[in-house]
């Protein structure tokens, strides 16, 4: 182990730990199947901060430095799927113009994640430097911990933020790791992963406190696992008798050629087809996808609104149907319109509440168009879209049904603002045909699953051209149709009225991780400026 200390004081080696560290990382948010690698994946990036810290010839901006090169190849990494969007011919963009586009988000989206991210660097250092840490540096993994919880908890207040690549995505391949944020939310398992890289890079770091670090990320490590056990378990157990049969409809529509009155019979063919398969099989709710049908505007539309509520009637189910709607003022919303079994169209209508930046809206328009004008090609309706306002649930008199669309899946509050509302299931209807069948459809599936377990509900998640799913409240998948496929998946869903304790208390596990850190810095400040008077 002193060799690699002794390794870690020339920098081309600390670059090449953080980069060995940041990739592998963002690998196990890409491939959940990798997570277990998530628990040691850290530590290559953690010795190099714990030597950065321990230096007395780093500046702070130095420290920063280091910190965004780390984040830029952990978020590069874990958005390098744009490339799977090449050509983007359906905005009607030159191959060049598309080219320079994906390039751009390859590079500038995780570069405005990580010029965040970095100040973890800065912020570790000055609490490494403090008095309390000096004297008690087990304190000191707990306080990294609580550093990036907390940023990934940023992501979410901004639009710039996006919370795409959360570490607690990871856990997704195992599951019984992810049961905890039933608890206190995905930031829990994101502290819980970094505390138990950075205890056991100390114990290599440092041999002398080897033991009691040791056993401290085995035991956090044990317990998270005998914890998720339980809750495991102990969700299967205790479902309610009370289901309904559920179908998710894929009729895996080209959306780079569906916006025109030709497709009309081209997409309605295979909803039709695909629901009274789903009936036939017992479906009595059926969901479709985010914005299926080629409208502006599903109430101006006469042949799309009579379709729907013909169909609805035929097949005596209930159908959410996605689609665009305007409101009273003219605003075009993304909205999901529920069709009861008598064909008519249900008064509540849920809108999509967190819209995708470039594709339903311009943020920053005049700044942004003229660092890269080709964006505003992509930005592919005429106008911007208007975001819903609340976590409407729709009551279908055989179920209380909440749901989301798309980009709402990755935001945590509004699946549990339904829960809160009286959800007993939650239904997820996405496009996702932009992503092809790249890893980025899988990272989609693993939000769904997170949110399933978060809030304790079973999830129908339908997709346009995959992957869709029926997911249950301890996120395993029952049923499933692959991406770039036409198909639907079913099975009785349980409907829960139950609450997790994180329905309760939100996220108020993240305030407590903002007071630790505030506190063991301000202590360590004081401490230190006492013992530098005596």
């Amino acid at each position: 182990m002193k060799k690699i200390i002794s390794l870690l004081e020339k920098r081309y080696i600390k670059f090449i730990f953080l980069a060995v560290s940041g990739i592998l990382t963002g690998l196990t948010v890409c491939f959940p199947a990798l997570g277990v690698l998530e628990w040691f994946s850290i530590i290559p990036m953690a010795l190099v901060l714990y030597s950065l810290c321990e230096s007395e010839i780093n500046r702070l901006r130095s420290l920063y430095a280091y910190g965004l090169f780390y984040f830029m190849c952990y978020f590069v990494t874990t958005w390098h799927w744009f490339y799977a969007m090449y050509p983007m011919s359906y905005t009607g963009m030159t191959k060049l113009a598309a080219l320079s586009v994906l390039i751009a988000a390859m590079l500038v989206l995780p570069f405005i994640q990580a010029w965040v991210f970095a100040f973890m660097f800065v912020m570790a250092r000055l609490i490494y430097r403090g008095y309390l840490t000096q004297k008690t540096k087990i304190l000191f993994p707990f306080a990294c911990a609580a550093i990036w919880a907390v940023l990934e908890w940023c992501q979410t207040l901004f639009w710039f933020g996006v919370p795409w690549g959360r570490l607690a995505i990871g856990q997704t391949g195992i599951l019984v790791t992810a049961q905890t944020s039933s608890w206190f939310g995905c930031y829990f398992i994101t502290f819980l992963l970094v505390t138990v890289n950075f205890l056991l890079a100390y114990a290599l770091y440092s041999l002398d406190s080897q033991k009691l670090f040791s056993l401290t990320a085995a035991s956090i490590f044990t317990f998270n696992i005998i914890s998720g056990s339980i809750i495991f378990i102990a969700g299967k157990n205790n479902d309610s008798e009370k289901t309904v049969k559920i179908a998710a409809i894929q009729a895996n529509i080209s959306s780079t050629e569906k916006w025109s009155y030709d497709w009309f019979e081209k997409t309605t063919e295979p909803l039709e087809r695909l629901t009274k398969e789903a009936v036939a099989d017992g479906a009595e709710i059926v969901v479709w996808s985010e914005t299926v049908l080629p409208v502006s505007n599903l109430f101006t539309s006469f042949s799309c609104k009579e379709f729907i509520k013909e169909l609805a009637q035929e097949c005596n189910a209930t159908i959410l149907v996605g689609t665009n709607v305007e409101n009273e003022d003219g605003e075009m919303l993304n909205s999901i319109v529920t069709v009861d079994p008598n064909g008519k169209i249900n008064d509540v209508i849920y809108s999509k509440q967190n819209l995708v930046p470039f594709g339903e809206f311009m943020p920053m328009e005049d700044f942004i168009l003229k660092i890269i004008p080709a964006l505003e090609e992509l930005n592919i309706m005429e106008n911007d879209w208007t975001p819903g306002k609340d976590s409407y649930v729709v009551d279908t008199g055989i179920a209380k049904i909440g749901s989301a669309i798309c980009f709402d899946s990755i935001y945590e509050r509004n699946l549990i603002n339904s829960v809160r509302n009286g959800a007993e299931i939650i239904a997820i209807e996405t496009n996702d045909s932009w992503f092809y069948d790249s890893p980025a459809v899988s990272m989609h599936l693993a939000q769904a699953q997170l949110r399933a377990i978060e809030t304790g509900r079973y999830v129908v998640r339908s997709a346009n051209t995959g992957i869709s799913a029926i997911i249950t409240s301890t996120g395993q998948i029952t049923d499933i149709e692959p991406a770039l496929t036409d198909g639907y998946c079913i099975d009785d869903v349980i409907l829960r009225d139950n609450r997790t304790l994180y329905s309760y208390i939100g996220n108020a596990f993240v305030y407590l991780c903002i007071a630790y850190v505030v506190s063991v810095f301000v202590a360590g400040t004081i401490l230190k400026i006492k013992h530098r008077d005596n």
